[in-house]
């Protein structure tokens, strides 16, 4: 059933693709989405495989939401603090994720129109592997991408709202801190740039620190260096379209895309494989809608290119080791 919503979605992301604009009211639009968004996570939480069975048990083993004096609750309590209240109240492992998935899956709209994407891209996204393998599987993380994505997504019109989100992004799980920098490279004060310098300078250190104090489990087959190749090779080809050609106004895009390949690559060189895969997962994630964006902005055939990433997000899913078990039960 999982797989025939996915299936589903990708019909609908494809039809989108080649038709702009075919739901043109935005009301319209919102309510097909949530509704799809919100049936997709109902059928996902129907079972609890692996990494959720965590946060269910938790749930379940004290109504108390503040009786943990363990470090490892303490440091992301927008998870474990908030489920533990919202599980006391509704008495409902099933409704809590839901309502977790729900609250995702409005910050993932809000995020996709402030990016001002495409209509496919809102359904292409939930397809592409690294969000279907988050949501799937590294639950804390999925939680923290799309705060975060939001937070990225205001980034360039406010200064002290994206902050104060990506402060709940951290407290979703801790690894989103280390995608701060990507806050400040849009910032032009003085105080921004060099707390952006300090803290790429500082970054070796960072990822070395916060590792010690992460356990992963795999996510999959031992990939942590194919995710700063990829990145790179989509740096190179957002040269390519440009012709080799960098126009001031292209200039975030690329400061974002450098710094997200180096931070792949310093957690690919000091992680374990597990913690690196998962900064190339949320990296991946991250820089998705600027690679929407520079299908509208430099290809005239984009429609080829606009299904070309719908599949090629989402067949990964079943040619990657053992990923496809998370979908096809």
């Amino acid at each position: 059933m999982e797989l025939s919503v996915y299936l589903f979605l990708c019909l609908v992301a494809s039809i989108l693709a080649c038709r702009d604009q075919f739901l043109a009211n935005e009301k319209l639009f919102f309510l097909v989405y949530i509704t799809l968004y919100s049936t997709l996570s109902a059928v996902i939480r129907l079972k609890y495989d692996s990494d959720i069975t965590t946060y269910a048990s938790t749930m379940l083993s004290t109504r108390n939401p503040f009786d943990f004096n363990n470090l490892y609750y303490l440091r992301e309590p927008v998870v474990w603090f908030g489920q533990q209240r919202l599980f006391s109240l509704i008495a409902s492992t099933y409704g809590v994720f839901l309502i977790y998935d729900f609250v995702c899956g409005l910050l993932l709209y809000s995020a996709m129109k402030n990016f001002k994407v495409p209509q496919y891209t809102y359904y292409a996204i939930l397809l592409f592997f690294p969000v279907v393998l988050s949501m799937q599987n590294i639950y804390r993380q999925f939680l923290a991408e799309f705060i975060f994505l939001y937070a990225f997504s205001i980034n360039s019109r406010k200064t002290i709202k994206p902050l104060f989100i990506t402060l709940l992004a951290i407290a979703s799980h801790n690894a989103a801190a280390i995608f701060i920098p990507l806050i400040l490279c849009t910032k032009n004060s003085r105080l921004m740039k060099t707390a952006l310098f300090t803290m790429l300078t500082a970054m070796p250190l960072i990822i070395f620190l916060g590792g010690q104090t992460k356990s992963g489990t795999p996510v999959g087959p031992d990939f942590q260096y194919l995710y700063p190749a990829t990145l790179i090779i989509i740096l190179l080809c957002f040269i390519v379209s440009g012709k080799a050609t960098i126009r001031r106004s292209e200039f975030p895009i690329y400061k974002i895309t450098i710094i997200l390949v180096y931070l792949c690559s310093l957690s690919a060189l000091i992680l374990p494989s597990s913690s690196a895969e998962r900064i190339g997962i949320f990296a991946l994630i991250l820089i998705y809608p600027y690679i929407c964006l520079r299908i509208e902005e430099k290809f005239k055939q984009k429609y080829l290119l606009r299904l070309g990433l719908i599949l090629g997000g989402f067949i990964p899913i079943f040619v990657i080791g053992d990923i496809a078990q998370f979908i096809i039960k």
